[in-house]
């Protein structure tokens, strides 16, 4: 069975309802869930962290996390 992802966005498992605020290492982000789209805006970072580093650690995270809770479902 695929283990759920952990690491730089390990932040995202303490969401709160469907919008707030997450922040983690510097990086600070607005996220809006509903009908069924997740929106998250980065509101803060630091300088020399690229935005484009930030975006890949979110999609990879959660293109993985549906991966895992998919084949969590297919039991």
């Amino acid at each position: 069975m695929p283990q759920r992802p952990s690491g730089f966005v390990r932040i995202l498992s303490s969401w709160s309802g469907p919008e707030g605020t997450l922040s983690k290492d510097g990086v600070t982000a607005k996220y809006v869930y509903g009908e069924g789209r997740l929106a998250i805006e980065i509101v803060d970072r630091p300088f020399l962290l690229p935005l484009s580093l930030i975006e890949g650690k979110l999609r990879a995270y959660l293109e993985q996390s549906v991966a895992y809770d998919a084949s969590k479902s297919a039991l």
